[in-house]
């Protein structure tokens, strides 16, 4: 798996939803009262308003839908896209 998923979710959560409210034990949250939780650890998030989640590429999906997954990767420092597609798919099954 690609080591820094969690970093790449991290800063395109950021420009989604601005600085995160809080941090703690590789759990990065955003929004106040239930909102959105990053797990830099393993490269997920999960938005507790709208009960959905998932992997980097499912964020991508939800956030960047008219532009392409390559493209989004590697405007937040992914370099290989196919690795991270295969981690992000891996972690998506395994949730």
């Amino acid at each position: 798996m690609s080591s820094n998923l969690g970093s790449i979710l991290l800063d395109m959560a950021i420009k989604v939803y601005g600085e995160p409210t809080s941090k703690s034990s590789g759990i990065v949250r955003f929004k106040k009262s239930k909102g959105v939780a990053i797990n830099i650890s393993d490269g997920t998030w999960f938005d507790f308003t709208e009960s959905r989640g998932g992997g980097v590429t499912d964020f991508i999906d939800q956030y960047f839908p008219d532009r392409k997954k390559t493209d989004v990767f590697k405007e937040f420092g992914g370099s290989n896209f196919m690795t991270g597609l295969m981690a992000g798919i891996h972690l998506h099954i395994d949730i």
